[in-house]
């Protein structure tokens, strides 16, 4: 269940001539759609406020990134896994500073990798 990221839903599309215009309901959580629906029982409406209450999304990032790094261990052939670096929160947020500094270059998005291919054949096909 995801509790803390919203996201936006589809409420409608309407297509005048060759434009499209997507009209959207308000960023909520899933939870918060559950907890808005009134399919849901109520006792698993209570059940969601009391696991929502006891989460902590820093504890859980932090939790995150260590695993992170214990499967990219693993991932380089090494024999075993890493100490955790610290089990103090205070240094694991104070290190969310920089962290983006340590991180690698992810793999172009496919529709960049379209989008250069496209560029490049009509570059060529300019030069011809």
């Amino acid at each position: 269940m995801n509790f803390f990221q919203p996201s936006f839903k589809l409420a409608g599309k309407q297509r005048d001539a060759a434009l499209l215009r997507r009209r959207y309901h308000l960023p909520l959580t899933p939870c918060q759609r559950l907890l808005a629906s009134p399919r849901v029982d109520e006792s698993v409406k209570e059940q969601l406020r009391r696991q929502f209450v006891t989460l902590d999304p820093v504890a859980l990032l932090k939790a995150i990134r260590d695993t992170q790094e214990e499967l990219l261990t693993v991932g380089d052939g090494s024999d075993q896994p890493p100490a955790r670096a610290s089990e103090d929160l205070g240094a694991f947020l104070d290190g969310l500073a920089t962290a983006w500094q340590k991180m690698t270059a992810r793999a172009p998005r496919a529709e960049n990798i379209r989008h250069q291919t496209l560029v490049a054949d009509a570059d060529r096909s300019l030069r011809i």
